[in-house]
Parts: C-alpha cells; sequence; structure tokens
C-alpha cells in the first residue's frame, strides 16, 4: 500500500509568463502593492524574472516571455487567474483604488472583484467565503 503524500503548506508561488515584463510588474506591484523580493537580470541586462511578495510565504514570480508568439486564445491550458486575498471590509476601497487608476472591474461576484492585468491574465480580488456589506 502506498503511504498517503504528506500535506501542502499552502501556494509558494505562482509564475505568471508574460510579453512585456516592466507593464506587469508596473501593474502588481504599483498598482496592487505588491512588494519587490528580487529581481533576476537575463543576458542583455534587463530583468528575465520579478519576484513580487504575495504573502509571508508566497511570491508571484513575473517572468519574460521568450516568444512573441505566445497568446491565451491560442492555448487550451495555462492558468485561469490569480485570486488575491483581500477582506470584505476593503471591497469598496479595492474597487475605488483602481477605478482611480483607470480600471474597472471586468466582472464580479459576490466574493470577488475580477480584473484583467495588461496581458488579458485575469486576476481576481477575493474575499469568499465572506460577503461584503455594501
Amino acid at each position: 500500500m502506498t503511504p498517503p503524500a504528506p500535506l501542502t503548506e499552502g501556494v509558494h508561488h505562482i509564475a505568471l509568463l508574460v510579453d512585456d515584463l516592466p507593464q506587469a510588474e508596473h501593474f502588481y506591484s504599483a498598482l496592487l502593492g505588491l512588494p519587490l523580493e528580487r529581481r533576476w537580470p537575463g543576458e542583455g541586462g534587463e530583468d528575465r524574472s520579478v519576484w513580487l511578495q504575495l504573502g509571508p510565504h508566497t511570491l508571484l514570480m513575473l517572468e519574460r516571455s521568450t516568444t512573441a508568439a505566445r497568446r491565451r486564445e491560442n492555448s487550451a491550458g495555462g492558468w485561469h487567474l490569480i485570486a488575491l486575498n483581500i477582506s470584505p471590509e476593503t471591497r469598496q476601497s479595492w474597487k475605488a483604488h483602481l477605478k482611480a487608476q483607470g480600471l474597472s472591474p471586468v466582472e464580479e461576484s459576490s466574493f470577488s472583484l475580477y480584473y484583467q492585468d495588461p496581458e488579458g491574465n485575469k486576476v481576481a480580488l477575493s474575499h469568499w467565503p465572506q460577503e461584503a456589506s455594501p
């Protein structure tokens, strides 16, 4: 009999392949406030990867795509979205903050606000299972 797998301790990192690394970094760092953890230089001197803190032990790794031919609509796989945890009490302030930056939700649910980053990747700000007060 095979022993059970050990339990995971949450998300370690999410790697997101992007065509425009500086624009993606601006969205996640400047607009969403994710702090910089570290930069990884590429051969040409520009960053090949930027790591941002999602939480105490979780990273978002923005990785520069090596081909401009990568497009979501031509792929059957890939991540559906990245969901960042927020409290229900901050939902409206997040919505107002991002609207002031020129961003409106592309979709909303009782527990999440959905946005698109500059490359069309879906990003959720979620507080499930607690509903926000109006």
